[in-house]
């Protein structure tokens, strides 16, 4: 068998002329564009939520939330485009939480970090240089 490579990072066309490359090292904060990486969901979350992300389209961050199942599991991500039910579990601390259905934070690479709109407008469009006739 041989060995999975790694995304360390990938350079995505957003539009024309513009390249993004994931960031290497992931800070997901709320506002954060991330790219799906693992599209393959458990069967029972399927019907909890408005929809699922798919591998290599970008997505909106709107809450980061901690593992309440796995001590050292890895986060959870709540998208901006898609809504789960609320639901109710014992964490593994004991405590009763509920939660929104959302997807653990691995299934995502970040493409950019959170910015203001004048910030990702410059990215976008930036000011045409003036050249001296």
């Amino acid at each position: 068998m041989g060995r999975k490579a790694k995304i360390n990072a990938l350079s995505l066309p957003l539009v024309p002329g513009v390249v993004i490359e994931i960031l290497k090292t992931t800070h997901m904060k709320p506002g954060s564009i991330v790219m799906c990486v693992d599209d393959v969901f458990r069967t029972e979350n399927i019907f909890k939520l408005s929809g699922l992300p798919v591998r290599n389209r970008l997505y909106t961050v709107r809450e980061i939330l901690p593992n309440y199942e796995v001590r050292n599991g890895p986060p959870g991500v709540v998208l901006e485009e898609f809504y789960g039910k609320p639901v109710t579990f014992k964490s593994y601390a004991g405590v009763i939480v509920t939660v929104e259905v959302h997807f653990r934070m691995n299934r995502f690479r970040e493409v950019l970090p959170p910015m203001e709109m004048e910030e990702l407008n410059a990215l976008l469009c930036p000011e045409p240089e003036l050249v001296p006739a």
